[in-house]
């Protein structure tokens, strides 16, 4: 007994071989008439691409170290229980000149950010508000290494210019890993 195919399942079949030679010729005729790069100039570009890194390298670490000289005379270069004691002194100092009563000289918990360690304090001064302004700006615009993070001035009595200020300091040196609470 002989099964007979239809003549649209041949023709179906014949028509999905024809394609499929004219996609295979095609195929390989993209091969031999669609040439890649040359390895010459694979390598001219290679060449030319670790050159911009190079580059870009340098100029990153020309920058960086641009930064850290600029950086260097803000730090702190005593070791980290040390900066308690000489920021206290500095602030003091500050607060004389300035005739305002520091109240209270608290270290804060200390943290290791980007390579530096933060080694932060919290004070409160009473005073009259342009000494208390005056005192604040000094401490960031003289040789102290210390930058304020935040301040919080209320107006201790209201028929007078005394204000009792809350001061956020922060003291930055290299990171050591030391971090503790402070």
């Amino acid at each position: 007994m002989k099964v007979r195919i239809n003549d649209n399942t041949e023709n179906a079949i014949s028509a999905i071989m024809i394609v499929s030679g004219i996609v295979l010729i095609a195929a390989l005729a993209s091969l031999f008439l669609f040439k890649g790069p040359s390895i010459a100039t694979a390598t001219k570009d290679h060449e030319l691409t670790a050159a911009k890194i190079d580059t870009a390298t340098k100029i990153a670490t020309k920058d960086a170290n641009e930064q850290e000289a600029k950086n260097k005379p803000l730090l702190w270069n005593i070791s980290l229980e040390n900066i308690g004691p000489a920021a206290l002194a500095k602030i003091t100092s500050l607060a004389k000149a300035h005739q305002v009563k520091l109240s209270s000289f608290r270290p804060q918990r200390t943290g290791d950010v980007d390579g530096l360690t933060q080694v932060p304090f919290l004070m409160t001064i009473d005073g009259s508000y342009p000494n208390v302004v005056g005192f604040v700006r000094d401490i960031e615009t003289s040789d102290s290494k210390l930058a304020v993070s935040q301040a919080q001035m209320t107006s201790s009595d209201g028929g007078s210019d005394k204000v009792s200020a809350s001061i956020g300091i922060v003291a930055y040196m290299k990171a050591t890993g030391e971090s503790t609470n402070g």
